[in-house]
Order: structure tokens, then C-alpha cells, then sequence
């Protein structure tokens, strides 16, 4: 009777833990897009899930703050996707990140040393985290296997964004000299030194990219004077080389590829404000330009559609028929809560 009282004891803990963190979530087959709607000043968040029809068909309630923002993009790697929950908004103090499994859509957490989360970046050996506190930035390096967690300090240097590529991290961002120089810091998944690309005259802030076979994509859309510009960086993941393509207009973002083509977002990310998509040609780096109506927030590519969504709506283009309005749907938000993340489950 004992052991079972004990084990029944131990199964509620359990429910209550998992509890604390996620309702569990219904219909996971049918489920397609996610729009994130957190807030900043409480422990509460959650994640719309929607269909292919764009009707949703479960919500699932998360118990942290500001979970994810405009400024970073979900990561995908293998099942899982990753967010930041960066806690109450003028503390940004919760120390980890999660995970959740597209398929069964259950969540992990990862516990990390530092406050003010930045960004993800993951191989196959490694989750590296890195933090900015007072223009110096830490970089937590999870091993995979082990969970055990190393921290690496670059006390000269603030990274916006870090990605990693072929056993390679690059690491984004301007040094702390009075940030009037920028730099890609290229390392190995040990985190060791192995090139650096002087990115200054091009610009800083960078926060959005895409890695597409060999080349690493990077949005670049001020200056270190402040300055606009509209430049998406190319770099050759194995040679580092890097190529400079001027889209024409300002305020690159969010980038997805599709075939032998990349869509760019032109969204200004503070107002969240921008209706223009560039299409670059892969191969010959030639662009067009199509004006799609609605503000670009957010975006990703899910089977032949371009799904787009901002503050208030999710919209459907299909790709294949010069962008063609599908459909579009209003997101029921609470009033002071805010979007912050747009998922895609493929």
C-alpha cells in the first residue's frame, strides 16, 4: 500500500510540474501555424495553434513573460523549436530557454546563468545563449548530451544575433569601443577563434538571417552612424567570403527561402510597419519587388504559401500564383498583451 502511495504521490508531482509550465495540447495533427501572444509584466503567455484553414484549434497556455519578440526568430532544429521567454520586461531575468517538439508539442526547459537572453544558435553537439549585460556579452554553451553548461565572456564585444553553421558559430555584432566597428567573429563549436570579418562599413544591428545551404544571409538595415541602408549580407559559410546585394529598399528583415528563391521581408522592426517583399534569385542575385498590402511583421513559407502576420492578423498569399491573396484572419488577442513569434509546423 506504501509503494502504491508513493508512486501515486511521485505521478502528481509530475502533472502538477508539467502543469505549471503547459497544458498539454489537442488535435497536434492537424496543427500547422502558431502565433505567440505574450506580455511584459506578467507570467503569462500563450500560443494560438491554427490549422491549414487558418482556424484554431487549441491554445496552449505557458507560464512565462515577454516569451520571444520581434527582434528574434524562432529556431528550428530537427523536431524541435526554440524560444527565449526573457521574463518581466524591466528585469529581463528569467534564466533559461525552451523547446517544443512539433510533434508532440511538449516543452523543455534549459537553464542558463545569465539574464537579458539575446539569441540561440545549435549543432549537433551544442545549444550556445548568449546575453548582453552593459555592452559585454556571455555566451552559455549547453552540451547537448551532458546538460552541462560552460560560460565564455567577450568583455570587448555586444552580439545581436549568433548562428551556427557546418561545426562553425558566427558571432554578430559590434565591439565596445564606442560600437564604431562591427564584425562577424567566426569560431568553432568549442567557441575557438578561427577568423574575423570587418563588417563596419556596412553596418550593425543585425538581427535576422538565414542559412541556406552554403551561405549564411544577414539583413542589415542602419549603419553604425544610424544611417539606413538596405543591404543583405552573403557569406560563404566555408570560405567566409562575403558578398553585399543592395535591395533598393529599406528596412530588410525577416528572410525565408522557397526554391531557388529568398523572400525578404522590408519591415521596420520597432514599428513593425512595411508591405514590400524583395525576391532574390539565388543563383543570379537579380531582384523583384512586390508590394503584398499588409505589414510584413512577421513571415515564414509553409508548402506553397507565404504566411504573413503582424499585431492583428495572419494572411495567406499562394506563392506559385504570383502571391495571390488567400485568405486572412483576425488574431483574438487579450487588450495589453502583444505578438511576439509567428511558428510554423511542417
Amino acid at each position: 500500500m506504501k509503494k502504491v502511495l508513493r508512486l501515486f504521490i511521485i505521478l502528481l508531482l509530475i502533472f502538477i510540474t508539467i502543469g505549471c509550465v503547459s497544458n498539454p495540447v489537442k488535435n497536434v495533427d492537424e496543427i500547422k501555424i502558431g502565433i505567440v501572444e505574450t506580455t511584459g509584466d506578467k507570467y503569462k503567455s500563450s500560443i494560438q495553434w491554427y490549422n491549414e484553414n487558418l482556424e484554431v484549434v487549441d491554445v496552449q497556455k505557458l507560464k512565462y513573460a515577454s516569451l520571444g519578440n520581434t527582434f528574434v526568430q524562432p529556431l528550428y532544429y530537427e523536431d524541435e523549436i526554440y524560444l527565449i521567454p526573457e521574463g518581466i520586461f524591466k528585469t529581463r531575468d528569467t534564466k533559461k530557454i525552451i523547446s517544443i517538439n512539433k510533434k508532440s508539442f511538449n516543452l523543455t526547459e534549459y537553464d542558463v546563468d545569465n539574464i537579458a537572453l539575446q539569441s540561440i544558435a545549435i549543432n549537433n553537439d551544442f545549444i550556445y545563449v548568449n546575453s548582453n549585460i552593459n555592452y559585454e556579452t556571455f555566451i552559455n554553451q549547453i552540451n547537448r548530451s551532458s546538460k552541462e553548461t560552460q560560460e565564455t565572456a567577450y568583455p570587448d564585444a555586444y552580439f545581436s544575433t549568433i548562428v551556427a553553421a557546418m561545426d562553425k558559430v558566427f558571432l554578430i555584432g559590434a565591439k565596445e569601443d564606442n560600437l564604431t566597428t562591427s564584425y562577424i567573429y567566426v569560431v568553432d563549436k568549442e567557441l575557438n577563434d578561427i577568423d574575423r570579418i570587418d563588417i563596419s562599413e556596412y553596418g550593425n544591428g543585425i538581427f535576422k538571417f538565414l542559412v541556406d545551404k552554403d551561405y549564411l544571409y544577414l539583413s542589415v538595415n542602419h549603419t553604425l552612424s544610424n544611417e539606413l541602408v538596405s543591404l543583405i549580407l552573403k557569406v560563404n559559410i566555408d570560405t567566409h567570403k562575403l558578398e553585399v546585394i543592395d535591395l533598393g529598399v529599406n528596412f530588410p528583415d525577416t528572410m525565408v527561402s522557397y526554391k531557388e528563391k529568398i523572400f525578404i521581408a522590408h519591415n521596420d522592426i520597432v514599428t513593425q510597419e512595411g508591405t514590400v517583399l524583395s525576391i532574390l534569385d539565388k543563383a543570379t542575385n537579380t531582384l523583384e519587388t512586390k508590394n503584398l498590402n499588409t505589414d510584413l511583421a512577421y513571415m515564414d513559407v509553409i508548402d506553397n504559401f507565404l504566411v504573413v502576420a503582424d499585431e492583428n492578423k495572419i494572411t495567406l498569399f499562394d506563392i506559385d500564383a504570383d502571391f495571390e491573396f488567400v485568405k486572412k484572419v483576425m488574431i483574438n488577442k487579450k487588450k495589453d498583451n502583444y505578438i511576439s513569434t509567428l511558428i510554423i509546423i511542417d
